[in-house]
């Protein structure tokens, strides 16, 4: 479909003068009138007449104008919108996450991300999910990996993995013949709570399973835990993918029952994913297909 000839028809409509529109359009008078009777050979019918004040549209030109205005204006905004995606494309990504998830998933996703996409420069921002969720509220970074408990209204969420929660466990703990810790064990002892920005639905687990612990300390940093747990200071729960390739003399068990935080990629209500971000969604998704721990 050669939309030029539409826009010179349309142009001719507004001057109704062969050359004047063939100056604006970059055609001669002859240029012009080559067009218009192609055009008028495809659609098998005059679109213009002349009188001594240039020319005006027949009356079947005039019930196509509207709708060949129609097809230049839905052209003009597919051009738009290709555009803004190219420059997305071709520009940068921004992507907040867990710490864990940087660890883990986010090396070998990036390496196939930038083979593939070498033009696009890519932030890494890592936070508690409290700074993550307003990062993406906020439209500071494109798509952020968290829990979905820390979700909020005004976020589109893509579920991922579930990842198990575990007990950890002093080294003192003698926790020989155990496959699996109850939760209930937990009862009273000395316990080392995440901060509440950082696990936020920990203490309402511990509550929905009616245990109570004595709560020695919290942190921020899922390091200083296991180091704490390590130095005999407490007992702690915290994610699978947290404590991944640990070399702190500690132990971890699964909990009964089992227990998991869904983990998944958010982005701003209503908005659509650029197109960067799309394909890095579908590169993550692939990988995770084939994850096992």
């Amino acid at each position: 479909m050669d939309l030029n000839r539409y826009a010179l028809f349309i142009d001719v409509a507004e001057t109704k003068n062969f050359t004047k529109s063939g100056v604006r359009m970059g055609y001669t008078q002859s240029g012009v009138s080559h067009v218009l009777k192609s055009m008028e050979a495809e659609l098998g019918f005059p679109l213009f007449m002349r009188n001594k004040y240039g020319v005006t549209l027949t009356p079947e030109a005039e019930r196509i104008l509207p709708i060949v205005q129609e097809l230049l204006d839905v052209n003009r905004k597919l051009d738009q919108v290709a555009d803004s995606l190219k420059q997305k494309k071709e520009g940068h990504l921004t992507i907040a996450t867990l710490a864990s998830i940087s660890h883990n998933w986010l090396p070998e996703i990036l390496s196939v991300f930038v083979k593939e996409n070498p033009t696009i420069t890519l932030e890494l921002v890592e936070g508690n999910p409290k700074v993550l969720c307003s990062l993406v509220t906020e439209k500071k970074a494109d798509i952020a990996f968290i829990s979905k408990t820390s979700l909020t209204d005004d976020m589109e969420w893509i579920p991922l993995y579930e990842d198990p929660l575990l007990a950890l466990l002093p080294d003192s703990f003698d926790a020989r013949g155990m496959a699996n810790f109850p939760i209930a064990d937990f009862e009273g002892k000395p316990f080392l709570l995440p901060a509440k920005d950082v696990y936020t639905d920990l203490p309402d687990l511990l509550v929905s399973h009616n245990v109570h612990v004595n709560v020695v300390c919290t942190a921020q940093e899922d390091l200083s835990l296991m180091h704490m747990v390590a130095n005999g200071l407490g007992f702690t729960i915290m994610p699978q993918l947290s404590v991944l390739d640990m070399k702190y003399p500690l132990n971890y068990l699964p909990l009964k029952p089992n227990l998991t935080r869904e983990l998944g990629i958010a982005y701003p209500k209503n908005e659509h994913l650029s197109a960067a971000a799309t394909r890095f969604l579908e590169i993550t998704q692939g990988i995770l297909l084939n994850v096992k721990y």
